[in-house]
């Protein structure tokens, strides 16, 4: 009995230095100042919003587009975009997200469950 119960703790022990020896042991590090993760946001860009569906249903879901463009010509690839809207619910959760551009452009999904006038604001960041 005593043999059973000193195994149990010696495989205890053993699966608990198996646990810490897997953590690394460095402290974590803080992100860089200024929130963007380190990337300046482009200066004098154009952000132009259209969406899917002028006058939607209720509970129908309707695609907001950005098209962010600098000097004419699309932004580099990943510009973060940041979408907020007055009401309803972008790509499913709160009614703010970050996108990234592609080909200078980023888009969500909206949808809400309120007939109403919803304002959709879109900045670069």
């Amino acid at each position: 009995m005593r043999t059973i119960r000193e195994r149990k703790t010696a495989i205890a022990l053993l699966a608990i230095s198996l646990l810490f020896a897997g953590c690394k042991g460095d402290s974590p590090t803080a992100p860089p100042l200024g929130g963007s993760g380190g990337n300046v946001p482009p200066v004098g860009v154009s952000v132009a919003l259209t969406v899917s569906k002028a006058d939607p249903l209720v509970d129908t879901s309707v695609t907001v587009t950005a098209t962010v463009t600098q000097s004419n010509s699309a932004v580099p690839n990943g510009t973060a975009v940041e979408f907020v809207a007055s009401a309803g619910l972008i790509d499913g959760a709160a009614a703010a997200t970050i996108k990234t551009t592609t080909n200078g452009v980023a888009t969500v999904t909206l949808t809400s469950s309120s007939a109403g006038k919803i304002v959709v604001q879109a900045t670069v960041n």
